[in-house]
């Protein structure tokens, strides 16, 4: 036994590692003869170099080895060394920066441990490994300190508990602290490298709707990107982002994180993101402490590189700039005076395409849908001035009532009226072949739409037979085919009805309108208005401008009192 503790003795002395020892002095047979030499009278033992090196050698023998990226921790109520002595556990952040504590749920763990009297002594390897940043380092040495835990630094040789530890503390943990910094530094210097030269760099892991190959290559997840067509589909119709997320939720698509619930900012982030169209802009944030690791948005500190068709596209570029010149709308009108932003604000919660057009030309405020009832009792709907509703005609004296069915019937003639030769033609005429679905799938080429039907029905075929797998989740499994069941239903019907639509234009030599066509907009049609008409500015009681998308302003002369 002696010669055993005399052979550990030496090669402490000699600085080799305890794994050293385990791997090429000690066969497996020998480990727990070890550990008992090791034990025996170190009770009487100070602590110093020799001493702290032993529970390290038996955390290595449990988790594995010395080293590696991870950050660990042993932690010994007493010395655990001597008889009597109580070993507590392993606390490791795997892979967790150490610059910072936030993230660190273990070493949190171990500072809880320790104020809760369950460990007087912490050895770890290496003061990096405890924290790199000085600040912390020295409050939490600070704090253990006052209720008597010891942290040891088996590498420093270094006690917390001596009167001089202090100091060369604060030196190497600077020293770790500008290591860490010069790392950031470098890596923050490669990325803009990359930057100039145009490489796009990716996180997919809550990117939705793409992953990487085998050959960490950005290719598009065909499930993943129903989602983002649907979200782009629906603000492309004319929902609000709060609509958008409802029916998220009701019909079971899941975030980029995989939860079942929406948030209108995850939407929104989605509908801003360039990527979608195969573009990238890259640098958008940049982290402005390497300690904390705060990211803010680069509004003109650093260079920002776009990079164009640089992925698969999920989205085509006419939907996205659109879809963008939408929400630039949406966002001017919500720049307006305090007291016109509660009926924007009120305006934008509408599902009425009356409330995102109509304005009275007097105050500049919008029209809201009110119930009137007559003398005679009965019920209809007009639209009147918030202005006026809210304030009283000391802000708007003129603004006149308008019935609803006149005003829908007004609009709808003024746009069966226009000239053959208006630019707004073709739209009306696909806004009135086509429904909504077909309206976008217009967009996509055949082949596309070809290409992802086929993906779709080979991601289907592999959920037929996942349901006859015994460990197969059969409600999210059916939740799944349900969603791309319905995708391709929805991309079918839409080729179809497209195919019809280029038929007509082909046939017909022109966009002239025939009797049939004339019918179509007898009724209100809000999918029609919302793509052509701008707005309808209530002038007075005999009067309105109809505004087109196009520029055109057709003026109207009806009776609008009631």
């Amino acid at each position: 036994m002696k010669t055993v503790q005399t052979v550990l003795f030496v090669f402490l002395m000699a600085g080799a590692s305890w794994w050293d020892i385990r791997k090429r002095i000690f066969p497996d047979h020998y480990v727990l003869l070890l550990i008992l030499a090791a034990l025996i009278s170190f009770d009487q033992w100070k602590l110093t170099g020799i001493l702290a090196a032993i529970p390290f050698f038996l955390t290595a023998l449990w988790i594995g080895g010395i080293g590696g990226g991870d950050i660990k921790f042993v932690a010994v109520s007493g010395l655990v060394l001597g008889f009597g002595r109580t070993f507590v556990g392993v606390y490791a952040d795997e892979g967790i920066t150490g610059t910072s504590t936030k993230k660190r749920d273990d070493f949190k763990r171990l500072i809880r441990d320790c104020m809760a009297g369950r460990i007087d002594l912490i050895i770890t390897k290496l003061i990096s490994r405890f924290a790199r940043n000085t600040l912390d380092c020295l409050m939490y040495v600070r704090k253990l300190k006052e209720i008597g835990v010891a942290v040891y630094f088996e590498k420093e040789n270094l006690n917390t508990m001596d009167e001089n530890s202090e100091m060369v503390l604060t030196i190497l943990s600077s020293l770790a602290q500008e290591e860490s910094r010069s790392i950031s530094t470098n890596v923050h210097w490669g990325i803009a490298k990359r930057y100039e030269k145009g490489e796009v760099r990716v996180n997919t892991n809550r990117f939705l709707g793409f992953t990487r190959n085998e050959q960490h290559d950005l290719i598009p997840d065909n499930e993943e990107a129903i989602t983002v067509r649907r979200i782009f589909r629906y603000y492309y119709e004319g929902n609000s982002v709060g609509v958008i997320k409802k029916r998220m939720e009701e019909e079971g698509f899941e975030t980029g994180a995989g939860k079942k619930q929406w948030w209108a900012s995850v939407i929104d982030r989605i509908l801003d993101n360039e990527k979608y169209m195969g573009d990238a802009l890259l640098q958008k944030t940049y982290t402005v402490d390497f300690l904390t690791k705060k990211r803010v948005k680069n509004t003109g500190q650093l260079n920002q590189y776009y990079v164009t068709d640089c992925v698969d596209a999920l989205i085509p570029k006419k939907i996205y700039f659109k879809v963008q010149e939408m929400k630039a709308e949406k966002k001017t009108l919500g720049d307006r005076s305090s007291k016109q932003q509660n009926q924007v604000k009120g305006r934008r919660k509408s599902k009425y395409v009356l409330s995102d057009i109509l304005v009275c030309a007097e105050c500049g405020h919008y029209y809201r849908r009110v119930p009137w009832t007559n003398r005679q009792g009965e019920k209809r709907y007009v639209w009147r001035c918030i202005n006026r509703l809210e304030h009283g005609t000391e802000y708007c004296k003129n603004s006149p009532t308008i019935d609803e069915k006149k005003i829908q019937r007004e609009i709808m003639q003024t746009l069966g009226n226009l000239s053959a030769d208006c630019s707004e033609e073709e739209e009306m005429l696909k806004a009135k072949l086509l429904d909504r679905r077909a309206i976008f799938y217009e967009a996509y080429d055949d082949d596309e739409l070809e290409h992802i039907v086929e993906a779709l029905n080979e991601r289907y075929e592999y959920y037929q037979k996942m349901l006859s797998e015994p460990a197969a989740d059969r409600k999210d499994v059916a939740r799944r085919m349900r969603i791309i069941e319905g995708e391709i239903r929805d991309i079918t019907e839409a080729r179809q009805q497209i195919a019809v639509y280029r038929d007509y234009r082909q046939r017909s030599g022109s966009f002239v309108k025939n009797d049939e066509v004339k019918k179509r907009y007898r009724d209100f049609d809000d999918v029609l208005v919302r793509r052509l008409v701008k707005r309808v500015e209530v002038v007075n009681q005999d009067k309105c401008n109809v505004v087109l998308n196009s520029g055109h302003t057709i003026g109207v002369s009806m009776e609008m009192n009631t």
